[in-house]
């Protein structure tokens, strides 16, 4: 499940990218969230394998192994939370700005 909805995120983004709009910040995001799905999934694998699945001998141990350094390639976290969170106030002061717009055009229309 964690696996689908992380390819389904990917699968998004590109397709943003196909279509020629620049879905950066979304493209951020989504790592943030498919990083966080394949650590949770390897995790799950692992306790249900149990000490083997830290052996060597198995491909999980791999996964394992790699999914704990995915936050250290950029965009790190702290980045892409601090980016997601400048956009939301910014779209937060236009939509405020647009509101004090049409309160202030519909004082001017009542006087």
């Amino acid at each position: 499940m964690l696996i689908r909805a992380a390819e389904r995120l990917n699968l998004s983004i590109a397709d943003d990218f196909e279509s020629g709009s620049n879905p950066d910040l979304d493209a951020s995001m989504t790592k943030h969230f498919v990083r966080a799905y394949a650590k949770e999934a390897v995790e799950i694998a692992v306790s249900a394998i149990g000490n083997a699945g830290l052996s060597k001998e198995f491909p999980l141990e791999r996964h394992f192994r790699d999914v704990q350094f995915g936050p250290n390639h950029p965009p790190a976290t702290d980045v892409i939370r601090k980016l997601a969170a400048d956009a939301a106030f910014h779209q937060r002061r236009v939509a405020e700005n647009q509101t004090l717009t049409v309160v202030r055009d519909n004082a001017k229309t009542n006087l």
